[in-house]
C-alpha cells in the first residue's frame, strides 16, 4: 500500500512538472525604441503587427509601450483583436489597462508609457496577427504605438488601403498547454516505471 501510494506521488509531480509555468512569454518585440516614429492608436486607425507564437499557446496577457503627451490622462481603452491576417474588421474586443507605469520621456518630449493589459484566454498557434484601434483616454491626448521596427510587414490603416510600416513594441503572454497525446505518453511510460519498481521492492 505504501508503494503504491509513492508510486502515485511520483506520478501526481511529474505531471505536474510537466505542465508549463503560467505567464511565459509567448512572443515579444519588447524593447521599446522611444526615439523613431510612432503610429496613432486614436479612432479611426487601427495597426496591426505579425506574431507567431508556440503551438497550443493560451494567450491572456499584453504589455505595449506607447507615447502619450499627458502624464496624467493615459490610455483608458482600446480594441484588441488577434487574428489569422491583418487589419480584421471584427472579432475584437475591449482591453482597459491594469496598469500604466511611465517609463520616462522620448526625444520628442512626449511620456513613454508601459500598459499591461489581461484579458479572457485566446487560443492560438501559429503566426497571425495583433491588432490594436480606437484607443481612447478622458481628455484630447496622443496615443501612439512605440515603433521599434523589429519587425517590417506590420500595416496600418485609416479606413484606406493598409500601407507597410516597421514594427511596434509589445508582448503577449500566458502558457502553452500540453498536447493531449503528450500527456498520455507521459504518464503511461511513468506507470509502467512504478510497476517495474514496485515488482523489484517486492522481492
Amino acid at each position: 500500500m505504501k508503494m503504491r501510494s509513492v508510486s502515485l506521488s511520483l506520478l501526481t509531480f511529474c505531471l505536474l512538472a510537466a505542465v508549463p509555468a503560467l505567464a511565459d512569454t509567448l512572443y515579444s518585440t519588447l524593447p521599446y525604441n522611444g526615439n523613431t516614429n510612432a503610429h496613432n492608436l486614436l479612432s479611426p486607425w487601427a495597426v496591426s503587427d505579425p506574431i507567431l507564437v508556440p503551438t497550443n499557446s493560451d494567450i491572456e496577457t499584453l504589455t505595449i509601450v506607447y507615447w502619450d503627451s499627458s502624464s496624467t490622462d493615459l490610455l483608458s481603452t482600446v480594441q484588441m483583436a488577434i487574428s489569422s491576417s491583418a487589419l480584421p474588421v471584427s472579432g475584437f474586443e475591449t482591453l482597459t489597462p491594469t496598469s500604466s507605469t511611465i517609463e520616462g520621456t522620448n526625444i520628442h518630449g512626449l511620456y513613454v508609457v508601459e500598459a499591461n493589459f489581461t484579458f479572457p484566454v485566446i487560443d492560438y498557434s501559429g503566426a497571425g496577427w495583433i491588432t490594436l484601434e480606437h484607443a481612447t483616454c478622458s481628455s484630447p491626448c496622443s496615443i501612439l504605438w512605440d515603433q521599434n521596427g523589429a519587425t517590417l510587414n506590420s500595416k496600418a490603416s485609416n479606413g484606406g488601403a493598409p500601407t507597410s510600416i516597421d514594427g511596434e513594441s509589445f508582448s503577449l503572454g500566458g502558457e502553452i498547454a500540453p498536447e493531449p497525446s503528450s500527456l498520455l505518453l507521459l504518464g503511461t511510460g511513468l506507470l509502467g516505471m512504478a510497476g517495474m519498481l514496485r515488482r523489484k521492492l517486492a522481492r
